[in-house]
């Protein structure tokens, strides 16, 4: 997390293995966080700076108001654009390839490897 509160790790994507079961081929795992940064929509960073916890919030108070229904709504689609994109889901299979073959892999952050 940078000094403004954005996290640049959206989503991590992970190789399932079976080695009781060679020949099964590998399944893959996505694991989606809430996360923020500086490129999400202008609604939903302004909404976390009235809301800083925003977008860990407690779920002990499961009464959101519109407001907070909507930033998360917002943020979920705009995350799902970004992971979904071809070239982040192509880079991070072929990542996690690589890790199985031995080589260095990235992290990435949406539709951009670093």
């Amino acid at each position: 997390r940078d000094k403004k509160g954005f996290n640049g790790c959206l989503a991590a994507l992970g190789q399932v293995r079976y080695p009781d079961e060679p020949q099964r081929p590998p399944s893959w795992l996505l694991y989606i966080k809430p996360s923020l940064r500086a490129d999400a929509p202008v609604d939903v960073r302004n909404y976390r700076q009235q809301n800083p916890a925003f977008p860990q919030q407690t779920t002990a108070d499961q009464f959101f108001d519109d407001m907070q229904w909507e930033s998360y709504r917002k943020l979920g689609e705009w995350i799902g654009t970004q992971v979904l994109k071809g070239q982040w889901l192509e880079a991070a299979m072929s990542a996690a390839e690589n890790r199985q073959t031995g080589s260095e892999s990235g992290n990435f952050s949406g539709g951009e490897s670093s």
